[in-house]
């Protein structure tokens, strides 16, 4: 258990055995493995600021709906870690791209709904990580997902008059902003460095 503390360490005497006859599927395990620790290296930064910034971003009853959700993202990309690094490439694969359109699309209708929220935006993020690591088939019907449920949600919560719980911080909205802005283009960042890295970057060696 002590590797999973490395945030970009991942396990090579086992991935190169498990992936012994293919050398591209390892490379992009390995490149996926440590895709999924940057996020999760992002979420404890996100999570430590919140924490520390007093209620500065986060008041006290967004923070009852954010750290949970950053805790429980963080334990489950560590089991994608090791879905990968088992062997596992394709089960690694739909559970990141679920993993981050789930929490996503849960931030959105926590926090004012679809149309309303200030976390509308993030949902670029998982329609990108989806067409970057999945089969375009599935990507799209991620993409429908992405955006269907939680645009339905609202209106459907709009339409039965139903009021969901909001969790948006009433502490600072125009840093609120900018921190899905700055996690936004930051996901995409790495996001997009995996697909190059991934359809353009050398076999890993055995040596």
């Amino acid at each position: 258990m002590n590797r999973y503390l490395k945030v970009l360490d991942y396990d090579d005497p086992q991935m190169k055995r498990l992936y012994a006859n293919e050398p591209v599927l390892r490379r992009q395990a390995i490149q996926l493995t440590n895709l999924s620790r940057l996020f999760i290296g992002l979420l404890i930064v996100k999570g430590a600021i919140y924490l520390l910034s007093g209620s500065l971003i986060l008041d006290v009853w967004a923070k009852l709906f954010t750290i949970p959700l950053l805790l429980v993202v963080i334990g489950l990309l560590a089991v994608t870690c090791h879905l990968f690094e088992s062997g596992q490439d394709t089960r690694g694969r739909f559970a990141l791209a679920s993993i981050i359109s789930g929490s996503c699309m849960l931030s959105v209708v926590m926090c004012g709904g679809f149309l309303s929220s200030l976390a509308t935006p993030i949902l670029i993020f998982p329609v990108v990580l989806s067409f970057s690591i999945l089969p375009i088939k599935w990507a799209r019907r991620y993409f429908v997902a992405i955006i269907g449920i939680p645009l339905g949600m609202d209106i459907a919560f709009r339409l039965m008059t139903i009021t969901p719980p909001n969790f948006t911080s009433a502490s600072n909205p125009a840093i609120i902003v900018a921190s899905v802005m700055f996690t936004l283009c930051a996901a995409l960042y790495f996001c997009l460095a995996y697909w190059k890295q991934a359809h353009h970057g050398s076999v890993p060696s055995d040596s």
